[in-house]
């Protein structure tokens, strides 16, 4: 018995009687002649020579469209945070109602491809739609989108668009690239679902790696320049449609036309078959939708019956999905909470993505030139589904990995206050020990070295009169200062020394604080200086090293104190000095080093009598857990996408019947739909406040599903569904046979195109 490529035994496959036979019955007609058709096909022809040249315009469009999908996602959950100032929970479901959106229009599509248009002219028209909508997204990331006051209806009906437009060509692209090879071509197809999921995954590694220099190493409006980052995406999708239609042009596709809505037909079949056997008015037959064979074509039963056979096995799968795209939410989430800095390089957590399809690359060759091989070696079967199932158990693997990577991130991660709580910090700017105590007895004295800071305090909402009590015998002893704080907010008590007519005083003041993580890997910063000249409103203050920084520290009353506004700064080294006066910028004494994830409240004592004194108080502590640590959960989650996702998309062509290729492979990508609605539901529900345990509990969902989805697949029989050229054959049998010539009953116009490169019924270009 031959074996297929992966050296396994062909399985048995199923007649429309149930009976299991060795193939299928519109097969065996023609099986004599299209043995010496295949003993031609497996010659020693140049692997070239044996693909369509259409392909190769199908695999470039696929190429720069996935460019611009992945751009775009690369960078969304940022966006959400950054620019339209949502919480880290709502971008993360507003992220996977898009993905989600992205999967169930998909179905739609395959219903316009196979009921209406066709395939090419469904990926045509609906490649405009899709263009518009990148073009959308990047036109409102512009002012005043990004000055604080964000609108989402502008973002929402560009991503409604993209979602319309990227789902619906999805099912047909890898659809009309397997249409291109004729039935015979098992092998040749079976290699261009790699290649093609191979060119997927290049166009999604350049999206992830350019994308987010794109969006912060350029600066556009005084901001990270989104405008850009989305415009690009817009640019290769019209680069896309381009190459698409020249291939048409120039070369011509094999396009066959569309059968009729054959997914509405399919529910009234299985309506009409339900009520048949409900009713009783047919004689018992084999298989329940044949109760539908007084009204609907044997064929479309026979359909019918392969596609129900094949959702089935679907039903478990959209549990890895869940799992799978979380890349782009959690992972990156996580990656902005640990240290990206990798000697003088530092890597943004958007990028990390990188390595989903950098090792897709890597991977794909490895599995099919040596792990398949080395299987088929040993003797060791590795059909469809069995390697489906090693995907879900590596993905399980990858949620176990990030679950301990999030174990060591919580440690260095802060809690800020909650609405029912108010935080305090005490900043000593004074050369001695300072003790706070608040005169109604509401917490303990509060005790801070000079020029350090103490442990952050929650404590009830209100107003406060808080005594300072320093132990220097050179200044006076002790300040007062009345203090209010709100919930869910954090603040600094400040004090330093300051001159008077009366000498050496404490003086205090309140000023908001930041207690939490900074988002992309960044880092919070405020500066405070003393002994500057009263009379001023404000200083200058310019940060210079990799990135230039320019801001003021502003004049807090009459309190002496200039105090900046917190600002976010990139993690690196840098040379900070004061403008003095219009010509004379003076340089504080030591460098601020920022690190990811840290907040600084930078002290600066002008010198008064005395040397300069800077200190940098990291009252928020940096990231610590190096971003390399991901890398372990990256390759066990590709290692699961290419024994799951190429095999589910190989699988599903394979299995689908000639009428049903789109509608099987909409079927296919409606999993991934079902996966990020499970995220959701999980994500607003907040039933697990610890990420490290969510992890945990998707990867112990994925073993379950895993397990169920391998006694499933022990059930399973494979088919042999019906190719567009057995179609073709079987028409013209039936034809003669009732006496009729072909041409004479057939439309001629039914394969008839407006292209004269474009082929039909099989036929192939050299």
């Amino acid at each position: 018995m031959p074996e297929d490529t992966n050296g396994n035994s062909p399985p048995e496959y199923e007649n429309v009687a149930g009976e299991k036979q060795n193939s299928s019955p519109l097969v065996d007609e023609k099986k004599e002649e299209l043995k010496d058709e295949d003993k031609v096909v497996e010659s020693n022809e140049p692997f070239y020579r044996r693909y369509p040249k259409s392909i190769y315009f199908i695999v470039g469009n696929e190429f720069c469209e996935r460019y611009s999908y992945y751009g775009m996602k690369a960078i969304l959950v940022l966006y959400f945070t950054e620019i339209l100032l949502l919480s880290a929970s709502t971008a993360t479901t507003i992220y996977h109602t898009f993905s989600l959106l992205c999967y169930l229009t998909p179905i739609f599509g395959a219903m316009l491809s196979d009921g209406y248009l066709g395939k090419f002219y469904t990926i045509f028209w609906l490649s405009w739609v899709y263009l518009i909508g990148s073009s959308t997204m990047s036109l409102t990331a512009l002012p005043p989108q990004t000055t604080g006051d964000p609108y989402f209806w502008g973002p929402a009906l560009g991503l409604l668009l993209i979602a319309i437009g990227t789902g619906g060509i999805k099912p047909c692209v890898a659809a009309f690239g397997g249409d291109q090879f004729g039935k015979h071509q098992t092998n040749e197809v079976q290699v261009f679902f790699s290649i093609f999921y191979f060119s997927i995954n290049c166009g999604s590694l350049l999206a992830t790696f350019l994308t987010p220099i794109l969006r912060e190493d350029v600066q556009c409006f005084d901001n990270d320049c989104y405008a850009l980052a989305f415009g690009v995406p817009a640019v290769l999708l019209l680069v896309a449609i381009f190459i698409f239609v020249l291939g048409r042009i120039t070369i011509g596709y094999k396009m066959y036309p569309p059968q009729g809505n054959i997914v509405w037909m399919v529910v009234k079949a299985t309506g009409r078959a339900i009520k048949n056997r409900c009713k009783g008015k047919q004689k018992q037959c084999e298989h329940w939708l044949d109760y539908a064979a007084d009204k609907y074509d044997q064929r479309l039963i026979n359909d019918a019956k392969i596609l129900y056979h094949v959702l089935i096995m679907y039903v478990p799968l959209p549990v890895f999905w869940a799992l799978f795209d979380q890349q782009g939410s959690r992972w990156t989430l996580q990656a902005t909470q640990m240290d990206g800095s990798l000697g003088g390089i530092n890597l943004k957590p958007d990028q990390m993505q990188l390595l989903n399809p950098l090792l897709i690359l890597l991977l794909i060759p490895i599995f099919d030139n040596l792990v398949y091989p080395c299987l088929k070696k040993c003797n060791i079967r590795c059909t469809h589904l069995q390697r489906m199932t090693w995907g879900m158990l590596f993905a399980a693997a990858a949620f176990v990995c990030s679950a301990f990577v999030q174990f060591a991130v919580n440690t260095t991660v802060v809690v800020p206050p909650e609405s029912t709580e108010s935080g305090v910090t005490l900043i000593n700017a004074a050369p001695c020990d300072v003790r706070m105590v608040p005169t109604n007895g509401a917490w303990d004295s509060v005790v801070a070295s000079p020029y350090d800071y103490s442990e952050i305090l929650m404590t009830t909402p209100g107003a406060y009169f808080l005594n300072l009590e320093g132990n220097c015998s050179s200044i006076g002893q002790s300040t007062n200062v009345a203090a209010d704080f709100d919930g869910g907010e954090a603040y600094r008590i400040i004090v330093a020394e300051f001159a008077t007519d009366n000498g050496h005083e404490l003086v205090a003041v309140q000023s908001p604080d930041k207690y939490e993580k900074p988002d992309r890997g960044l880092a919070y910063g405020s500066f405070i200086m003393t002994n500057l000249d009263p009379e001023r409103e404000y200083y200058t203050v310019h940060m210079s090293g990799e990135f230039d920084y320019e801001f003021n520290v502003t004049k807090q009353g009459d309190t002496g104190f200039f105090i900046s506004e917190w600002e976010l700064y990139e993690p690196v080294d840098y040379t900070v000095c004061v403008m003095v006066n219009e010509s004379y910028c003076e340089q504080l004494p030591s460098k601020f080093k920022v690190k990811a994830g840290a907040a600084y409240s930078v002290v600066y004592q002008a010198p008064h009598q005395g040397a300069a004194v800077m200190e940098v108080l990291e009252t928020v502590p940096a990231n610590t857990v190096n971003i390399l640590l991901q890398i372990p959960q990256y390759t066990l989650i590709t290692a699961g996408e290419v024994m799951f996702s190429i095999t589910g998309l190989e699988f599903s062509y394979a299995q689908a019947p000639a009428s049903m290729k789109s509608c099987l492979q909409a079927c296919w990508l409606l999993t991934v739909c079902f996966g990020n609605l499970i995220v959701i539901l999980i994500a607003e529900s907040s039933f697990i406040p610890n990420q490290a345990l969510e992890f945990l509990f998707f990867a112990g969902l994925m073993v379950v599903v895993s397990i169920i989805f391998a006694l499933m697949s022990t059930w399973y029989t494979y088919v042999t569904p019906t190719h567009y050229d057995d179609i073709v054959a079987e028409d013209e049998k039936e034809q003669l046979t009732n006496g009729v010539e072909a041409n004479e009953t057939k439309d001629p116009n039914e394969f008839a195109m407006t292209n004269p490169h474009d082929t039909t019924e099989g036929e192939e270009k050299n």
